[in-house]
């Protein structure tokens, strides 16, 4: 069957058929001993389309076509971007989901799905894009992410305000580096943010502060918390890993209200995409201010939005180092 539409000013079409439900629980089940080698090899003959933007990689949810949302549910599948562009605003979307039983007439039922969007407007592309040489740069601070984080801690009363950049790294160049030298690249950004943060004044909170009493690691909890919630189905080898975590804090010489307050720092790192030669990762900064630097304060508003705003300065002035 064949759907087709217009939206955000992107032309695009499904072309959907049944599928077998077991097919889908025994690819689930089986993922990691069956079926985790041929994918890697569909992504990377994938990646190689002449048509493509180099780029394949497992599919999540929220790509999951709006015309069949009404009547099944994603369970996994394999994108591709296309055309030249950078980042690109076409792709194509190849997927399986499971059908609503109410619309099945009670039964268990699936389908396979292609979804190809061409001309989409990519949210990236209004963020800031700093060029140095072959580098990029995209910069995205105070965005989206604050948004939705400080509206859910306000819906759970918790007085606790948030700050963030994040920077993703691209480098257009007929030489690729390796993996190795891509991550000391990566590295070294979360090194000057920690170095600038050093000189604000934070200090590196030690591990021991970040182990609870069953021995648990926030490095560990929050490298867990990621994984089952943004990653998708059945990636073993394939998704953006992280890199190191560095978590800092700040408690003196604050001008929040009566100089009582806290600022967390968590930085972080997403390792490149595997095969993708232009990319080089990605590197954050999240902060989040407490007690007297909290909400109540507009004080800590301004100080986080200022420490963001130093942050794109120290990854782009490490940045211009590696023309």
């Amino acid at each position: 069957m064949l759907q087709s539409s217009e939206t955000n000013s992107a032309e695009a079409l499904v072309c959907f058929r049944p599928a077998a439900v077991g097919d889908l629980a025994e690819y689930k089940e089986n993922y990691p001993t069956a079926y985790a080698a041929p994918v890697a090899r569909y992504l990377d003959e994938a990646a190689k389309c002449p048509v493509s933007h180099g780029i394949a990689t497992n599919g999540t949810s929220t790509l999951f076509p709006f015309l069949l949302a009404p009547v099944a549910r994603y369970d996994f599948g394999w994108i591709l971007s296309l055309g030249p562009k950078s980042p690109p605003d076409s792709s194509v979307l190849h997927g399986f989901a499971s059908v609503d039983p109410n619309i099945a007439g009670g039964e268990a039922k699936a389908i396979e799905f292609v979804y190809f969007i061409y001309g989409a407007r990519n949210p990236a592309g209004s963020l800031p894009l700093r060029t140095f040489g072959p580098w990029r740069v995209r910069v995205d601070r105070g965005g989206e992410f604050d948004t939705q984080f400080q509206r859910a801690l306000t819906a759970q009363h918790v007085p606790i305000i948030v700050g963030s950049a994040f920077f993703d790294i691209t480098r257009e160049s007929d030489t690729a580096l390796s993996a190795t030298a891509k991550d000391r690249v990566l590295s070294r950004l979360e090194d000057r943010i920690a170095e600038g943060l050093t000189n604000e004044g934070f200090e590196r909170v030690p591990d021991e502060e970040l182990t609870d009493a069953d021995g648990n690691s926030f490095d560990d909890r929050l490298r867990q918390l990621i994984q089952q919630n943004f990653r998708p189905y059945g990636q073993p080898g394939r998704p953006r890993e992280f890199g190191e975590l560095i978590v800092m804090k700040k408690t003196r010489q604050l001008n929040c209200l009566s100089n009582q307050g806290l600022v967390m720092a968590v930085i972080f790192s997403m390792k490149p995409i595997q095969n993708v030669a232009s990319d080089y990762g990605s590197t954050g900064l999240i902060l989040e201010g407490l007690g007297s630097c909290g909400p109540s304060s507009s004080t800590a508003k301004r100080y986080l939005g200022n420490l963001t705003t130093d942050a794109e300065r120290w990854v782009t002035d490490e940045v211009k180092k590696h023309q």
